[in-house]
């Protein structure tokens, strides 16, 4: 994990409640996690882990009806951010991280033209006369792939395809040239093949423009390639974190475990029905005791439902850590499933 002078973002020990007419969720519960200029962190696990509630406390964007309560610090280039005005934060932060929804669709005013939309973000702009704010619409617009820039910013959002708007998504979070950009499940409304088309995209944009990235998922493969490092989320709280390549090869944690055991497998035929986690998720309207997976682990001990496990060095390695009292080690047998499922994730298989 980047240490705190390193890092661009730094969150801390982050706990969060939401209040809404379906009722209290505890959300977050001591989150911590860090990512370095530059850095391409993927956050995974599974829906309902709290994955899109952290994106949206750190970028200050909460859905509408919802009521928040948070404890801990967000800090952004060195300055805590979290519980600040959306007013107080354009004068500091706001500019300098952007987010890439999951639905452009929900996102984008069907009534305004998708060419304004991407410029409300650029307000380093806005000075700027109409011929030059015009370039560097088309400017963007080319960027992210689509090459007929004057007529795409002349459009309506219901007139183009759902690549060309999540294409739009990411012009817009692009306007303000940020220094973070938060990718939310960005392929979720898209086919397979457009999927990667738009993955390659926000990494090859990432890399030229030297952007950190939060990529969240709940694909273990989408990260393939694409992340430094991984760190794997399970009822709002981060449960292991490391280098991808380790990540993808020998996790520590049981749940990581088992997300990398159901990835499926070129090596052999894929089952159907396809290969869950057995259980649920627990009740997050109550503060989780112990280890949120202990229901669901097959490594569960005693001390597991009774008390939280710390977050510690897996192998004395300061870079990979794991919050487990029974985690896999480099002295547990080898599973010949997980290692296909690993050369899979990893493109070797």
């Amino acid at each position: 994990m980047s240490t705190q002078k390193e890092a661009l973002l730094e969150v801390r020990d982050l706990q969060m409640s939401l209040t809404s007419a379906s009722g209290h969720s505890h959300v977050l519960e001591d989150l911590s996690l860090s990512v370095a200029p530059g850095e391409s962190l993927g956050i995974i696990g599974e829906s309902g882990s709290g994955k899109s509630v952290l994106a949206r406390a750190i970028v200050g964007v909460q859905p509408q009806g919802v009521t928040t309560q948070s404890n801990g610090s967000i800090r952004f280039e060195g300055r805590d951010i979290l519980g600040r005005s959306p007013r107080e934060r354009r004068g500091t932060t706001a500019a300098q991280m952007a987010m890439i929804f999951q639905d452009p669709s929900s996102t984008l005013n069907p009534l305004v033209r998708v060419g304004k939309q991407v410029l409300e973000g650029a307000t380093q702009h806005s000075s700027r006369t109409r011929a030059s704010r015009r370039a560097y619409l088309h400017e963007l617009l080319e960027a992210v792939g689509l090459s007929d820039a004057a007529r795409i910013a002349r459009s309506f959002p219901a007139a183009l395809s759902g690549g060309q708007r999540q294409r739009i998504g990411i012009a817009a979070a692009l306007a303000s040239n940020p220094r973070l950009l938060l990718a939310d499940e960005p392929t979720t409304a898209l086919d397979v093949t457009m999927q990667r088309t738009v993955l390659d995209l926000i990494d090859r944009l990432r890399t030229e423009r030297r952007m950190s990235l939060i990529h969240i998922t709940h694909d273990l493969g989408v990260l393939t390639d694409r992340t430094d490092r991984i760190a794997v989320m399970y009822a709002g709280r981060i449960v292991e974190s490391g280098p991808s390549a380790r990540m993808l090869s020998a996790p520590a944690h049981p749940y990581a475990r088992a997300l990398l055991d159901i990835t499926p497998k070129l090596s052999t035929p894929v089952p159907l029905p396809l290969p869950t986690i057995p259980g649920v998720l627990p009740d997050m309207s109550v503060p989780r005791q112990g280890c949120p997976f202990a229901s669901r682990c097959s490594r569960v001990s005693e001390v597991c439902h009774t008390t939280r496990p710390p977050v510690a060095p897996v192998s004395s390695d300061p870079d990979h850590t794991v919050a487990c009292w029974q985690p896999f080690t480099a002295s547990t047998p080898d599973d010949p499933t997980r290692r296909d499922s690993a050369l899979l994730a990893a493109g070797v298989a």
